[in-house]
């Protein structure tokens, strides 16, 4: 580190958020530049860098030593030169289990009471009850979750709150609070078989790339629904539209889909029992300041010499 690291920041943030990271410490030089015109002025001398990596701008940084992203997943920015370098990455973990957790069980009460169809009679004019028969409740219903990280973890306590039983996959399974089961990712069809709403929440690495395609689509109940909140890459979407299709599973939500925004010609839009989120599950109106606040205490640890939170472990991709 040297006496004076410049930070380079490219994200768009407000006056008053760049003000707090100012004042972090007069050690710092920061440098705001929202444009890559602008930025590009200081690629030689940049040392932090708070922003988007892509390889080509990360081989014109000779100087850099750490990189603050806005996202999760950091599965984009993994390429060889950036996993070959001391380059650390961190990430935003841990600032959206809360409204990734309200969107799911948005989903899942939407779904199961059956509160789409009634507002489609709503806009008829229809008063109707006989959907009752038709509409299920969460109580002691299975949820697995696909993916036990900061996010499958709240999702398991807001779970158990609904008086769901709760089981869910862990790449080392140990135990989880309010999770009865934990699974390896090997026994994934283990716990599908037994689970009544499923939910994929995890990382886009190799092992998790169309992890959820036409064998584990039958290994669930026929009941069951599919949420996806993790990365579009990790369903085979024809396998999931041929589940739909066929009934091998009663329905499923997407927020998130390998091509976005999702095409107009896509099936997706007409699959019968899907439904349709543009990725809407992380962002909240006042997201930067929460990623602010990520960034400004991993400034004051990089100044301190201490380890930084939410890296990135460029061997396991999250």
């Amino acid at each position: 580190m040297s006496s004076s690291p410049l930070v380079l920041i490219t994200y768009r943030i407000s006056d008053t958020q760049l003000d707090a990271i100012r004042q972090v410490s007069p050690r710092l030089r920061i440098k705001y530049a929202p444009t890559a015109e602008e930025a590009q002025r200081w690629h030689g001398e940049t040392e932090i860098l708070f922003g988007d990596i892509p390889s080509e701008l990360f081989l014109r940084l000779p100087l850099l030593r750490w990189v603050q992203i806005a996202t999760v997943g950091a599965d984009r920015f993994l390429y060889e030169e950036l996993l070959r370098s001391d380059v650390e990455l961190c990430c935003s973990r841990g600032m959206h289990k809360y409204q990734m957790a309200e969107l799911l069980f948005g989903l899942m009460v939407g779904i199961s009471r059956r509160l789409y169809a009634y507002h489609d009679l709503q806009k008829k004019n229809e008063w109707t009850g006989a959907l009752i028969r038709e509409s299920d409740t969460l109580v002691g219903k299975t949820l697995g979750i696909a993916g036990l990280g900061s996010i499958g973890t709240h999702i398991a306590s807001v779970g158990r709150a609904f008086g769901m039983h709760i089981v869910g996959t862990k790449r080392s399974p140990e135990p989880v609070p309010n999770v009865e089961k934990v699974f390896s990712p090997r026994e994934l069809g283990d716990m599908l078989r037994i689970s009544d709403h499923v939910v994929n929440v995890t990382p886009l690495t190799p092992e998790t790339t169309k992890m959820f395609g036409e064998n584990e689509f039958r290994e669930m109940k026929p009941t069951a629904v599919f949420y996806n909140l993790g990365r579009g890459a990790s369903v085979d979407t024809p396998a999931l539209i041929s589940a739909l299709e066929r009934g091998s599973i009663k329905a499923a939500a997407l927020d998130t889909f390998e091509e976005e925004p999702l095409p107009s010609d896509s099936p997706l839009w007409k699959t019968k029992n899907l439904y349709l989120t543009p990725h809407v599950g992380g962002p909240i109106p006042h997201y930067t300041h929460h990623l602010v606040d990520i960034f400004i205490d991993n400034l004051r640890r990089y100044l301190d010499g201490r380890p930084l939170g939410t890296v990135v472990d460029k061997k396991k991709g999250y």
